[in-house]
C-alpha cells in the first residue's frame, strides 16, 4: 500500500509536471498568435503584421521590395502568408481582412471586380481603373496601394503658412471642345490657357500615390536642384530620402537657392513603366516633340520667375499656383528668393497693370504657355506634377 501510494503520488506529480509543461508550451506558443489575431481585429498594424502579409513598410514609410498580391497565384504570391492565414474563399484567395488589406486597398482586380461589396470599398480612382482595364496591375509595376478616401494620394502635409492660398484666375479656361486648329490659332504662340478634362490620368494617379511611389521607386536615385531661377546646384539622392527629409513645408525665411526641389532628370529606363501610363495633352506644335519631366514638391515650395520653351504642365495631386508674364514684361524679382516670399511681400504692392496673369491648378487640370513666357510656381499643397516640354 505504501508503495502504491508512493507510485500514485509520483504519478500525480508527474502528471502535474506534464500538465504544467504543456500549459507553459501552449501559453508561449498560442498566446502570441492569439494576441496577433486579436490585434488584427482591432485594426492595429505594426510592421511585423504587414511583413507576415507580404507588405513590408505597412506604416506608409519607405518600402523595401516585397511580394505583393497577384491575379495569377491563388494565395497572393506569399507562401509565408499562405501558411499563416489558412482561411480561404472559394477562389483560393487569402481573406483580405486577415492581412489588413481592406483599408489599404491592396486588391487583386480579377478577384474583386465581380464582387460588388468589395468594389464599393475601393477608392474611386482604383474602381474606375479596374472597370476600364479589368486589372490594377501594369507591366513593370506592382499592384497599387492607396489609402481609402484620400484624394491627396497620401501626399497631404499639414502646414500653418497664412499666405499659402490660391489666388484669382485671370487666364482663359477651355475644355476638351478646343480643337487642335483652335489651339494653334488662339493659344499656341500667343497666350496661356487652362485646359480642363483634356486628359484621363486614372492609371497614372493610381501608381503615383505616396505609398506606391515609395514602394516601387523609393530606392531609385533622383536628381534634385535648388529651387531658384537658375537652379545652380544639383545633387543625387534616393526618392525615399527626398520624400522623407526634404518634402516639407517651406519657411518664409528659406531662400530658393537653399531649397532642394525634384523636377525632371529622371532615368527614363527605370521610370518608363510609370511614365508610359501618362496621357499626353491632345495638342501639338509643328516640328516639336513632347519631353516629359516629373516632379514632387512640398507645400510652399516653387520656382521663381524663369523662361523656357512652350510647355504643358499638369498637377496629378495637390494644387499649384502659376504666375505668368509675357516675354517683354519681365517681372521684378530676386532670382534667389522663393516664390512664397515674392507672393507675400511683392505681389500685394504691385499696381494692377503690373500684376502677372495667374491661376491655381487643381488635380487633373493642365496649363499651357507659349515659349519665352516668364512664369513662377507656388505649390499650395504637397504636389505631384508632370510637365510636357515641347522640344
Amino acid at each position: 500500500m505504501p508503495t502504491r501510494r508512493s507510485l500514485s503520488a509520483s504519478s500525480t506529480a508527474g502528471s502535474g509536471n506534464l500538465l504544467q509543461t504543456c500549459g507553459l508550451y501552449l501559453l508561449l506558443v498560442l498566446l502570441p498568435q492569439g494576441l496577433w489575431v486579436c490585434s488584427l481585429f482591432t485594426q492595429q498594424r505594426p510592421n511585423r503584421w504587414y511583413q507576415q502579409c507580404g507588405l513590408v513598410g505597412g506604416d506608409g514609410g519607405c518600402y523595401e521590395p516585397s511580394i505583393m498580391r497577384s491575379c495569377n497565384d491563388g494565395h497572393g504570391g506569399s507562401k509565408e502568408r499562405d501558411t499563416t492565414n489558412k482561411s480561404k474563399d472559394n477562389n483560393g484567395s487569402t481573406l483580405l481582412y486577415l492581412c489588413g488589406l481592406v483599408n489599404v486597398s491592396q486588391y487583386c482586380a480579377c478577384e474583386v471586380r465581380d464582387n460588388e461589396e468589395t468594389m464599393e470599398r475601393l477608392p474611386a480612382v482604383e474602381r474606375d481603373f479596374i472597370q476600364v482595364h479589368g486589372t490594377t496591375s501594369v507591366p513593370g509595376l506592382d499592384v497599387p496601394c492607396q489609402e481609402e478616401d484620400d484624394s491627396s494620394g497620401g501626399w497631404f502635409v499639414p502646414h500653418s503658412i497664412p499666405s499659402l492660398a490660391p489666388g484669382p484666375c485671370t487666364i482663359q479656361r477651355r475644355d476638351s471642345s478646343l480643337t487642335q486648329e483652335m489651339f494653334l490659332e488662339k493659344f499656341a504662340f500667343t497666350e496661356p490657357v487652362i485646359l480642363e478634362q483634356v486628359t484621363a490620368q486614372t492609371a497614372f494617379r493610381l501608381h503615383s500615390t505616396k505609398r506606391q511611389l515609395l514602394k516601387t521607386f523609393g530606392q531609385e536615385l533622383i536628381t534634385v536642384a535648388t529651387a531658384n531661377t537658375h537652379s545652380y546646384k544639383k545633387k543625387k539622392m534616393s526618392l525615399c530620402e527626398y520624400v522623407e527629409h526634404h518634402m516639407k513645408p517651406q519657411s518664409m525665411e528659406d531662400l530658393g537657392n537653399e531649397t532642394l526641389y525634384h523636377f525632371g532628370d529622371n532615368d527614363r529606363t527605370g521610370w518608363d513603366p510609370l511614365f508610359s501610363l501618362y496621357q499626353l495633352p491632345p495638342y501639338s506644335l509643328p516640328g516639336l516633340s513632347p519631353v516629359l519631366s516629373f516632379g514632387l514638391a512640398g507645400p510652399g515650395t516653387g520656382v521663381p520667375f524663369h523662361v523656357h520653351g512652350a510647355t504643358f504642365a499638369e498637377t496629378i495631386y495637390g494644387r499649384k499656383r502659376w504666375l505668368l508674364s509675357p516675354p517683354a514684361d519681365k517681372p521684378l524679382f530676386d532670382p534667389d528668393a522663393s516664390t512664397l516670399h515674392w507672393v507675400t511681400h511683392t505681389l500685394p504692392h504691385l499696381e494692377q497693370e503690373h500684376k502677372p496673369m495667374e491661376c491655381t491648378l487643381d488635380p487633373g487640370e493642365v496649363i499651357y504657355f507659349p515659349a519665352h513666357w516668364w512664369h513662377a510656381t507656388l505649390n499650395i499643397d504637397s504636389t505631384v506634377f508632370m510637365s510636357t516640354f515641347m522640344a
